[in-house]
């Protein structure tokens, strides 16, 4: 689960959590463009699906939602819903924090370029922590 969260803890922000899932279809229904077959969670290799993301504030409210084609990535879902919500957000007190689904490189060099703070999920950091801290902050943490 990707949580966006806010450093500040301002009153009518406070930790917004990110997640996405997918959901299937049976049926015949073949009109719809976002119907795809994907890596479903529910194992149902059988049925088309589409992927689904949502965005809740800390009252259990819905702050945002997106469909995806079903046969997206959770790793490519990431950027667009966080598009999606840098109207409504200061970009300069968010923390992403990301699970290994979203934790890929081309996701990580998007947060980079786009000036945003992160923590990737644990492996991710283990495996690559030069990617994500300079060595001083690296020696701090692993004395």
């Amino acid at each position: 689960m990707t949580i966006l969260l806010n450093i500040l803890n301002e009153p009518g922000w406070g930790s917004d959590l990110l997640d996405l899932s997918n959901t299937y279809f049976e049926g015949r229904y073949t009109l719809s463009d976002l119907l795809a077959r994907g890596r479903s969670k529910e194992k149902r290799t059988d049925c088309k699906q589409v992927v689904f993301g949502a965005v809740v504030n800390t009252d259990g409210l819905l702050v945002r939602t997106d469909i995806f084609e079903g046969n997206a990535a959770d790793y490519k879902c990431m950027q667009p819903m966080i598009d999606a919500l840098k109207d409504g957000t200061d970009k300069e007190n968010l923390i992403i924090v990301m699970d290994a689904g979203m934790s890929g490189v081309e996701n990580i060099k998007w947060l980079k370029d786009n000036h945003y703070k992160y923590i990737p999920d644990f492996v991710t950091f283990l495996l690559r922590p030069n990617t994500f801290l300079d060595n001083q902050a690296l020696a701090r943490i692993f004395r």
